[in-house]
């Protein structure tokens, strides 16, 4: 998603539109991937507990 915010609007717009039904519908839904802040992504390393103590709009239920 950072490539499409980098261009200018025109050509994301172009970009965009040339996906397919499928395409953007797998762009829409995956969320880890494509819409979720680097904070809200898992950590890199090996984990067992993952503390998230964040306030009101910050992504907790898509986190989890």
């Amino acid at each position: 998603m950072e490539k499409y915010k980098a261009l200018p609007e025109d050509e994301r717009k172009r970009l965009l539109g040339e996906l397919s039904e499928a395409e953007a519908a797998a762009l829409l839904y995956d969320w880890q991937g494509t819409w979720a802040r680097p904070s809200q992504r898992p950590p890199d390393w090996l984990w067992y507990v993952w503390l998230i103590l964040a306030g009101r709009g910050w992504g907790k239920t898509r986190t989890g």
